[in-house]
């Protein structure tokens, strides 16, 4: 119950199954893989649970609702939802106080190889679908253009939700160490399967493509 920062660990089925007749694999619908799983209502959308995906060209959430039939645009009900759910893309599920937890399903194929993602300038909001944990220095961040620096304050950061206390745990890379290093002091966490975390890309620093490794990896 409340707030919850998710991805998939698989590429998700399109509509119309394996042989990708609805797209191609990886990307699918909120229909096709959260389906009935969350609590929806007949009524209004302020009595669901729902499912928001950030843009970052926008910088602004797109929202969702189940009417017990569908997924729904949160502004328009009567449109599907402006988002679907695919691969390498992290999405908050919000379940309000009065509905009850789920155990959520989600359903896919293990990735063959590793997965390439955009990480723009500002805030992404990504998961990485893969099916195992990377710390943080096998993550291939890094390697990949994350900029560290000798400065916090300078350095691109990665967040993850802290759901019992209900805030971030915030993360950089040092370079004079070099090293991932907790931004307020602390230990260091994994990216898991199922999680989504923020990547957040200063103004001055350049974008990159993260390219998250299936074995191996480094930095």
């Amino acid at each position: 119950v409340g707030r919850n920062m998710v991805s998939s660990p698989l590429e998700p089925y399109p509509e119309g199954g394996v042989l990708a007749l609805g797209g191609p694999i990886g990307q699918s619908s909120l229909d096709k893989i959260i389906g009935d799983q969350l609590t929806g209502s007949a009524f209004s959308q302020f009595f669901s649970d729902t499912i928001e995906k950030w843009d970052n060209a926008t910088a602004r959430y797109e929202r969702a609702w189940y009417n017990t039939t569908n997924w729904v645009n949160w502004d328009t009900a009567n449109d599907p939802p402006t988002f679907g759910y695919d691969a390498d893309v992290g999405y908050w599920i919000t379940i309000l106080a009065f509905n009850p937890a789920k155990n959520l399903k989600q359903f896919g194929r293990v990735s063959p190889g590793g997965r390439s993602m955009l990480i723009s300038k500002g805030r992404n909001l990504v998961g990485s679908a893969f099916p195992t944990s990377r710390t943080l220095s096998t993550s291939n961040l890094v390697t990949s253009g994350f900029t560290g620096s000798f400065n916090m304050f300078f350095s691109d950061t990665l967040e993850m939700w802290n759901a019992g206390a209900g805030n971030y745990d915030r993360f950089w890379y040092d370079t004079g160490a070099p090293a991932w290093t907790e931004w307020s002091g602390g230990a260091l966490r994994t990216i898991d399967p199922g999680d989504s975390i923020w990547i957040t890309v200063l103004a001055f620093n350049n974008a990159f493509t993260w390219t998250y490794p299936v074995a191996g990896g480094g930095n």
